[in-house]
């Protein structure tokens, strides 16, 4: 190749015919000029100065061309100058190429190929749209990259990088420790450290740039702290979790001591955006606890206010991530007695306590020759279960049913040993076995004394048991009857 002084020369001797029009040649420096310029933060050196030398040539021959002095030289050196010029200027630009080439375009290339295989390799995660519509705006971005060199940029590669985080961020608001799916934890894990490690990639195209570091140490390590704090005031340990902050540790203390500043500025963000993610899973599952425990609701197959001779069973009803984890995993529990008990619940592997308590549960009792404490509509079955030596029931001279009828006041037990007992049912002042409005109305008419009562009737009427007949069960009686 004949190039420099020499080439210039041979064109100045030999040239015939000039070269009026160098339109052509300002384009190929036109060229060259913005794929410089489009990667300006690029250290392409030798093509910048290969350009400045064609300018220097180009601005000379377009001086010459425009000068009235004609001689015997100008065609030559018009034409020298300007093929010169047009020879540099394409060079210019073959190398910025290569080097655009070599240095940036075929990392987003790479970085899409490895994002591909990530996708194939897990593509149950992909499947679900969420993910899917952030994989594809993120690999639609790489693909026009890849398609037109001269849209790879500082910025337009930060934007990938962004969006690989967001990609992460996707796949852990749709999966996570808790809502697996049919994926493996260890695969979920997996998943994220490949997506993370992609940042390897990105970090040895944005070397390239002169990336000015505006992130202290001291804030790197502030963030990795806080998250951290958050985290510990969580009652148990989130798998996922321990490994975003390890992985922000172990990027700390390994990957950010080079000299190379571009690259520690984007480790430092890499650090930032794990972080990021880190938080906001922590504040989705605050989040979603305080949702399970607003959907926690105990439901009692008895009224607590009014008194019965039990058993009552209570069941907890709660949201579909809420477990219970003691009780046999079971979601009631009967109580046959007074008492407290204590629902064990797991809502995202937090342990979450709910007190249960009963003490309106009476035991039947014999008191003198009345049996007491039986609650309206009890069966004569469920009196024969206390006093196995029962034989028969007599209501107003008609024996009753074991299994069908129920006790009223009034009703006369005998017993294998030949005593009898008086049945009390508290409320049931009529003795027809229930409480109603009837009850009441002999209640108030008997408070006026305008009736009286069988001794029976009368020890019915104490229905908060505080051994007096008063306006307090009357009270009750009124609870009894809207229930």
């Amino acid at each position: 190749m004949i190039y420099g002084n020499s080439f210039e020369d041979l064109v100045t001797i030999s040239a015939k015919t000039r070269m009026n029009d160098l339109s052509n040649i300002e384009k190929d420096l036109n060229l060259a000029d913005e794929l410089i310029d489009k990667n300006e933060n690029l250290n392409l050196v030798y093509p910048t100065k290969i350009y400045k030398f064609s300018k220097d040539l180009f601005d000379k021959a377009s001086y010459i061309l425009n000068l009235d002095e004609e001689n015997p030289i100008k065609t030559g050196l018009i034409n020298s100058k300007a093929l010169h010029s047009q020879y540099l200027a394409k060079w210019a630009q073959e190398f910025a190429k290569i080097y655009i080439q070599d240095n940036i375009i075929i990392t987003p290339k790479e970085i899409l190929e490895s994002l591909n295989k990530i996708k194939v390799d897990n593509e149950i995660v992909f499947q679900n749209q969420t993910v899917l519509d952030s994989y594809n705006s993120l690999s639609g971005e790489l693909n026009n990259l890849i398609n037109n060199e001269l849209l790879v940029g500082k910025d337009t590669l930060m934007e990938c990088y962004d969006k690989q985080y967001k990609l992460i961020q996707s796949i852990l608001n749709e999966y996570s420790d808790y809502n697996l799916g049919e994926i493996e934890k260890a695969q979920l894990e997996s998943l994220i450290l490949q997506l993370d490690n992609l940042s390897e990639k990105y970090i040895k195209v944005l070397s390239n740039y002169i990336l000015e570091d505006t992130i202290t140490n001291d804030s790197i390590k502030d963030s990795i702290n806080t998250t951290i704090d958050k985290y510990n005031k969580l009652e148990t340990k989130i798998d996922t979790i321990t490994f975003l902050i390890q992985k922000s540790k172990d990027i700390y203390n390994k990957d950010m001591q080079t000299v190379n500043q571009s690259r520690n500025y984007i480790n430092k963000l890499r650090i930032l955006k794990l972080n990021q993610i880190s938080n906001l899973y922590i504040d989705n599952v605050v989040e979603e606890i305080k949702t399970e425990i607003s959907k926690i609701e105990l439901k009692y197959d008895k009224d607590l206010e009014t008194k019965t001779n039990g058993p009552i069973t209570v069941t907890i009803n709660h949201g579909n991530k809420t477990k219970v984890v003691n009780n046999e995993g079971k979601d009631y529990h009967t109580f046959y007695d007074n008492g407290e008990f204590k629902f064990l619940l797991s809502i995202k592997k937090e342990q979450y306590y709910v007190d249960v308590k009963v003490d309106n549960i009476v035991k039947i009792v014999i008191e003198n020759s009345f049996i007491k404490n039986i609650q309206k509509n009890t069966e004569v079955d469920s009196l024969k279960k206390f006093l196995n030596n029962v034989t028969t029931v007599i209501h107003n001279g008609r024996i009753l049913n074991s299994s069908t009828d129920i006790l009223s006041t009034g009703d006369i037990v005998k017993t294998g040993d030949n005593k009898e007992y008086t049945v009390v049912i508290y409320g049931d002042i009529n003795s027809d076995g229930n409480v109603n409005a009837k009850d009441l109305i002999r209640y108030r008419k008997y408070l006026v004394n305008s009736i009286k009562l069988s001794e029976a009737q009368i020890l019915a009427i104490d229905i908060n048991m505080d051994k007096k007949s008063n306006i307090k069960d009357l009270i009750q009686v009124r609870k009894i009857l809207l229930q």
